[in-house]
């Protein structure tokens, strides 16, 4: 695990966030547009939810996963911990490695499971479906500065949100 950010604030961190560029080791996880909505729990005092959003690449779906996410760590608030209906063999750390809250965040999880099993994803996420590429470098000269590896992160496709064409205006005869 990497060092964490000591003064996350999981408040700001709230709203939406595009996937813009990834890397992960789960097969069948595709699909495009994918969005991460993190809001407070209105139930549950000092717990969260992240609303998973994508379409698939067949038929075009929005398809929609809800998980709870708890900071379980209190020296370590950028660790983050996801369960699937509250059920704790669902549970999944994974960390928030670097954000400005406005502009970008970088979130990676690492997990051993035996000798043969290593699983890692990587995450850089925007504000925006298209964000400046200023802000796409910023993102990656963290992941770069950490260790990892730029070259693995393949661009997320966000065609979802680009302008429709369809609704060109025609002159009446």
């Amino acid at each position: 695990m990497f060092s964490s950010l000591r003064h996350f604030d999981m408040t700001k961190y709230f709203g939406i966030w595009y996937q813009i560029e990834r890397n992960h080791s789960f097969p069948g996880l595709g699909g495009k547009c994918w969005t991460q909505t993190y809001y407070p729990d209105a139930h549950v005092a000092g717990k969260s939810k992240l609303r998973m959003e994508y379409h698939d690449f067949l038929i075009n779906n929005k398809l929609v996963t809800e998980l709870e996410i708890y900071q379980l760590f209190r020296n370590d608030p950028a660790t983050l911990t996801s369960t699937l209906f509250g059920l704790p063999i669902t549970a999944e750390h994974y960390q928030v490695l670097s954000t400005d809250y406005t502009n970008y965040a970088v979130e990676w999880r690492c997990e051993e499971r035996g000798i043969f099993q290593h699983r890692e994803s990587l995450w850089i996420l925007s504000r925006r479906p298209y964000p400046k590429p200023w802000i796409l470098e910023e993102a990656r000269s963290v992941v770069t500065e950490l260790g990892l590896k730029v070259s693995k992160l393949k661009q997320v496709s966000q065609d979802c949100y680009l302008p429709s064409r369809t609704h060109q205006y025609s002159q009446p005869f």
